[in-house]
């Protein structure tokens, strides 16, 4: 059975005390008006106590206790044994302090929260600053030999000044001791070794025709135009592999105060993505890159001018501007 709340309760009590007493609201209102002096017992103020919309207030005492010393004794004359004024106010202060709604909780003054304190970064250890200049030594930042892994097309021809660095570079890295004492640089230390050897399987994979007086590596021809595209596909993949992993390594660095003041200069960063370069920034990667020219290696032209050595260019768009310097005469290598 649910339990009835105190004003619930006390509404009930009074009801039943005026049903026993055979009063009704206008004879107890004109009782009131007969007092010294006249109380407020109004219709409206007894339905709202005995119906339980209100509960009787303390600026109703006087009103409240002749209430109740009227009903009392009408009401023992049919059975109802008188409670006394005492049990009606504790009934009535109960049913008022469960319509007072509870205090708010007094919340407790902040205390004021001294300023944080920020302590200086741990300098680098000396290990690991020793481990990232031997890194930078072999893979330099200000070298041609990156920017021309960034810029190149396709890894057809590559030219051994790009390929002997990478590739010298390989097992002093991987054999590189102590490890790094930062778990960040260790992590991205081995992710960078382990592109590295791929690209230098790929390029290992290649067929050196410096004698044939390019000093290049070039992809070789396993029968079809597919199958060397798929090679160069696999060149490219690991070329792109390992810029990645060496851009994470040297943004690490960077970021842990390791990169010596003359790598970071903005020529000496890799290249993220971004407008290119004017043709004034033009750098030994370019001229690398035109040793490469895969248009059509089997066809040259010679230079026919004053200069002491014949200059080799490939055939196509070139012509125009070699034929102004003084003439060509054409052949096959």
């Amino acid at each position: 059975m649910e339990e009835t709340s105190a004003c619930d309760r006390l509404a009930a009590d009074l009801r039943a005390l005026s049903e026993a007493s055979r009063l009704t609201y206008n004879a107890i209102t004109a009782q009131a008006k007969k007092q010294t002096p006249p109380l407020k017992l109004g219709g409206s103020k007894l339905s709202a106590w005995f119906s339980g919309k209100n509960v009787p207030k303390k600026d109703d005492e006087a009103a409240f206790r002749y209430l109740i010393q009227l009903l009392e004794p009408r009401a023992k004359k049919h059975g109802v044994t008188p409670k006394g004024i005492d049990w009606w106010r504790a009934r009535r202060d109960e049913a008022a302090a469960e319509r007072t709604p509870p205090a708010a909780p007094i919340k407790p003054t902040p205390h004021p929260t001294p300023p944080a304190t920020t302590l200086p970064a741990a300098p680098p250890h000396a290990g690991d600053t020793a481990k990232a200049e031997r890194l930078l030594r072999l893979l330099p930042l200000d070298g041609p030999w990156l920017r021309w892994l960034e810029d190149a097309q396709t890894m057809f021809k590559v030219p051994l000044t790009v390929s002997d660095l990478v590739c010298d570079a390989h097992r002093p890295l991987e054999k590189d001791l102590p490890d790094y004492i930062d778990p960040e640089l260790h992590d991205a230390h081995g992710a960078l070794v382990t592109a590295l050897a791929a690209l230098c399987w790929e390029l290992n994979g290649m067929n050196d025709i410096s004698d044939e007086g390019q000093p290049v590596l070039e992809i070789s021809h396993p029968g079809t135009s597919a199958e060397r595209n798929e090679l160069n596909r696999q060149a490219s993949q690991a070329r792109d592999g390992f810029i990645t992993a060496y851009r994470t390594m040297v943004n690490l660095l960077n970021r842990k105060n390791l990169l010596p003041p003359a790598s970071l200069s903005p020529d000496a960063l890799p290249r993220q993505a971004g407008p290119e370069r004017t043709p004034s920034a033009r750098s030994d990667a370019a001229r690398l890159r035109d040793t490469t020219d895969d248009r059509c290696p089997e066809h040259v032209f010679t230079i026919a001018s004053s200069a002491p050595k014949a200059c080799i260019v490939p055939f196509g768009t070139r012509v125009a501007e070699v034929w102004a310097r003084g003439g060509i005469s054409g052949g096959k290598a």
